[in-house]
């Protein structure tokens, strides 16, 4: 790694700055290395990015390209007030080009974390870091410089998530750790900033506890909002469990009369928690609105299960979707989630929408839920997919539901290659693990004959992608379970998603492609 290039603001900039805390970060970042900075709201983030951006265009003699990304362009409007600010004090002559500040050697660039990640640059500046799923994060902590900056305690995003998962993976790489504690918005211990966390939560954190017998409970929301340590602890826990998080989720437990929360306790102390919406149970009437309305409000899976499938009788079911569940981080992987689902049966199904990723399908899956429906594009801010998932409870919910999934089964096989080509193979491997329903596939004489010169390596694989399509397909939808886990990656991800060879090495990362594929296929061909 190139010597630390330190940056010591003089002049103009640092009558710019307005705490010393912001001058200490200018002083002590690492412009070739990983920095995370992090704060309390109010306290100079956004603006001390904006002039470490215009300072190290100062202090090269080499024309400089910055990224910037965030959740949205507006979420950096601070970041590129105080570029323009530092750039005016340096004299530095600039202007924007389709949304692009350019200027005398510089060039800064905003982009959404997804197209952030395959840019390069000088610098990339991550506002408001916990705002980003981690699988992104991770991304970008692969660029040779970049900070990480986000709040600790705030909406912009959940502090913890950042600091309990993705900090702790950045100590193989090594980081550069900066903090902002003054404020700036308000007098340092002022009584309306003591107001607003305390109003809204801003500072809740989940419960110190230690794992004992479990117990679940389902209080009233009164009761819950009536014990303001409790309500505290279980919102502490709840905003671990989501990348972005506003004030709003705090009104709807307080005002939505079909939202509750389930609260997981060992020991008295609150160790879990879930938010659950009653859905379903609707009228003709009333589905007959839902299914027209492009965008309804409530009844999440039923409308789901109506546009995607034109299945209007299973909205007569009511069901428990569940919004939000979460475990103290210091007890994940220990079952207590599992223990929650299990104790919100008393409907005609239960399930979920959430983004997908390997490890959470593979929850869900393991406590008997089924993908149902999956978005055909990726949410802008989390850059995932909309997976949902339903688990039967009532003999009509379990009819409706096997219909409904073996057909998922076939329009998700079908689309692999085409709508869901960049879908991360692990992911799809989760997702396609739930599948039971596929018919062994007859193949003609000369398919068999051709299947033998490709085993025997006598065909190169463009040959026979029919065959091997076959064969795959049949294998995951039949649920099997004789192939290992790169096997089964690179089977997915060159055969039914269609990537080039580099591609499937780089998402597998699997070096011998073609040996595993004929590994796999002789396994699947045995079968037959």
């Amino acid at each position: 790694m190139p010597k630390a290039e330190k940056l010591v603001p003089k002049g103009p900039l640092q009558s710019l700055a307005k705490s010393s805390d912001q001058i200490d970060f200018l002083n002590k970042v690492d412009v070739n290395g990983i920095n995370v900075l992090l704060a309390n709201r109010g306290r100079g983030k956004s603006a001390a990015l904006g002039l470490l951006i215009a300072d190290l265009r100062a202090r090269r003699n080499k024309k400089t390209e910055v990224v910037v990304t965030s959740r949205s362009r507006d979420a950096v409007k601070v970041v590129f007030e105080f570029i323009e600010k530092g750039l005016d004090e340096l004299s530095i002559p600039y202007g924007y080009k389709k949304g692009i500040l350019l200027g005398k050697k510089i060039k800064v660039v905003f982009e959404e974390p997804e197209g952030a990640i395959s840019r390069k640059a000088d610098l990339f500046i991550v506002d408001e870091a916990s705002s980003i799923p981690i699988g992104q994060l991770k991304e970008l902590a692969k660029k040779d410089a970049v900070v990480f900056s986000t709040t600790v305690h705030g909406y912009e995003g959940s502090g913890r998530v950042f600091s309990l998962i993705f900090m702790n993976e950045l100590k193989n790489k090594g980081y550069n750790l900066l903090t902002m504690e003054s404020p700036i918005r308000y007098a340092k211990g002022d009584p309306i900033e003591a107001w607003l966390f305390d109003t809204f939560l801003l500072d809740a954190e989940p419960d110190p506890v230690s794992l004992g017998k479990l117990e679940f409970t389902l209080p009233p929301m009164k009761e819950v909002f009536s014990h303001e340590n409790e309500l505290r602890g279980a919102f502490g826990l709840l905003v671990t469990a989501h990348y972005m998080n506003t004030p709003n989720d705090l009104q709807i437990m307080a005002d939505a009369p079909h939202h509750s929360l389930g609260l997981t306790l060992s020991n008295g102390k609150i160790i879990g928690a879930v938010q659950i919406a009653e859905e379903g149970g609707l009228s003709d009437s009333q589905i007959g609105e839902m299914c027209n309305d492009e965008r309804p409000e409530g009844n999440i899976l039923p409308d789901i299960v109506c546009k995607h499938y034109g299945l209007k009788d299973f909205s007569k079911l009511k069901g428990k979707r569940v919004v939000r569940i979460v475990t103290n981080p210091a007890f994940w992987g220990k079952g207590i989630g599992s223990f929650m689902l299990e104790k919100l049966e008393a409907a005609d199904w239960v399930g979920s929408s959430f983004g997908a990723s390997s490890k959470l399908v593979r929850f869900w899956v393991k406590n008997g839920f089924l993908p149902v429906a999956i978005g055909p594009y990726r949410n802008p801010k989390s850059g995932e997919y909309a997976l949902a998932v339903l688990k039967p409870i009532s003999k009509r919910a379990r009819e409706q539901t096997k219909l409904i999934h073996e057909e998922f089964e076939n329009r998700f096989l079908g689309s692999l290659s085409d709508v869901y080509w960049d879908m991360d193979p692990f992911t799809v491997r989760e997702i396609l693990k739930s599948f039971s329903h596929g018919k062994k596939p007859v193949l003609s004489i000369l398919e068999l004959k051709r299947l033998s010169l490709l085993l025997s390596g006598k065909h190169v694989y463009e040959f026979d992608v029919d065959i091997a399509t076959k064969l795959v397909k049949w294998y995951f939808s039949s649920g099997g379970d004789y192939l290992s886990e790169s096997e089964e990656v690179v089977l997915i991800s060159k055969v039914l998603q269609r990537a080039m060879w580099k591609v499937v090495k780089e998402k597998t990362g699997t070096p011998l492609i073609f040996d595993t594929i004929k590994d796999g296929l002789k396994k699947v061909a045995s079968h037959l």
